[in-house]
C-alpha cells in the first residue's frame, strides 16, 4: 500500500513539468476541497459580496498563472508561491472574521516572509542551474567554448598573479570525418562522448575540461609541468585505447601541449591558443597520436 502511494505521489508530481495545466487544475479542485472541509471550523464569516469579490480577485489569476511558477521546476518555489499566494489572501480576512490579529497580521506575515524565501531561493537556483547548463557541451558534459572564453582568462589571470606553472593542451580526434563517412554521425557522436569520458577519468579533479568545438578538446592542468601534463594525456590515450579495442574502427587523438612557468612573459588566451593550436597540427603532421 505504501508503495503504491508513494508511486502515485511521484507521478502526480512529475505531472507539473509534463502538463502543468493539468496540474494546476487539480491543485485548484484540491484547494477548493480543503476550503469545503476546513469551513466548519473556520472563523465566522460575513459572507458578502465584497468578500466574494476580493477573494475571487485574489486566488483566480494566481492559480492560473501557477503553470508559469511550475517551469522553475523545483518544488520550494512552487511552495513558496503557494505561501504567498495564502498570504495575500489571508490578508483581506481581517475584514470579515473575528480574528483580526491572526488572520490580518500574524499569519499573512509568516506566509509571505517563508514564501518570499523559498522563491527567492529557487529563482537563484533557477538562475544558476541555466548558466552552468549554457557553458556545458550537450552531447559530452564538459564545458563548452563559452566557458573557455568568458572564465578561463579569470583562472589565469589568478595563475599569473598566483605565480604558479600550468599547461595547456589540444586534443584533436584522429579521423573523426572517416567514422561520420563510413559508420554514421551517430558513430561519430559515440566517438566523441567516449573521448570525453576518457578525459574526465584519465585526468586530475583540478584540470578544466573543455570541448572547443567538433572534435577539438582543451585540457587545462593549473600547477602542472609539461612532464606531468604529458603523465595525464598518455593515461588518458590508454583509457580510450581500453574503451574503443572493441569497435569495428578504433581511434586516438593528436595533441599539442604548451607550458607557463613563473618568470616567462604572460600570454593572453588568443596568444596561449594560436600557439597550443600550431603544436597540435605539429604533432598531427608528424602523425604521433599522443604527443607533440
Amino acid at each position: 500500500m505504501a508503495n503504491r502511494l508513494r508511486k502515485a505521489i511521484s507521478a502526480f508530481l512529475a505531472l507539473r513539468h509534463r502538463n502543468p495545466g493539468m496540474f494546476s487544475l487539480f491543485i485548484i479542485l484540491g484547494e477548493a476541497l480543503l476550503w469545503f472541509l476546513a469551513f466548519p471550523v473556520l472563523p465566522p464569516v460575513r459572507w458578502d459580496p465584497v468578500y466574494v469579490v476580493v477573494t475571487l480577485g485574489l486566488f483566480i489569476p494566481v492559480f492560473f498563472s501557477f503553470p508559469l511558477v511550475s517551469l522553475l521546476k523545483h518544488w520550494p518555489g512552487e511552495l513558496g508561491w503557494w505561501l504567498l499566494v495564502s498570504g495575500v489572501a489571508t490578508e483581506s480576512f481581517d475584514q470579515f472574521t473575528e480574528e483580526p490579529v491572526l488572520f490580518g497580521a500574524v499569519l499573512p506575515a509568516a506566509c509571505a516572509i517563508l514564501g518570499w524565501s523559498l522563491l527567492a531561493w529557487a529563482i537563484h537556483r533557477s538562475f544558476r542551474l541555466a548558466r552552468e547548463q549554457s557553458f556545458r557541451d550537450p552531447l559530452t558534459g564538459l564545458y563548452n567554448r563559452a566557458y573557455f572564453e568568458r572564465e578561463v582568462p579569470r583562472l589565469l589571470e589568478r595563475v599569473y598573479r598566483e605565480g604558479t606553472p600550468f599547461t595547456l593542451a589540444l586534443l584533436d580526434c584522429d579521423g573523426l570525418k572517416a567514422i561520420n563517412d563510413c559508420y554514421s554521425h551517430g558513430f561519430g557522436d559515440l566517438a566523441l562522448c567516449l573521448l570525453g569520458e576518457s578525459l574526465r577519468e584519465g585526468s586530475r579533479k583540478s584540470d578544466v575540461l573543455i570541448r572547443y568545438g567538433g572534435d577539438e578538446f582543451l585540457l587545462l592542468l593549473p600547477g602542472a609541468s609539461r612532464e606531468e601534463a604529458e603523465k595525464v594525456i598518455a593515461r588518458v590515450q590508454k583509457i580510450l585505447d581500453e574503451k574503443t579495442k572493441f569497435l569495428p574502427c578504433p581511434f586516438g587523438f593528436s595533441a599539442g601541449v604548451i607550458s607557463w612557468t613563473p618568470g616567462e612573459e604572460p600570454l593572453d588566451l588568443a596568444a596561449l591558443f594560436a600557439q597550443v593550436d600550431a603544436a597540435m597540427y605539429a604533432a598531427k603532421r608528424e602523425r604521433k597520436p599522443s604527443l607533440e
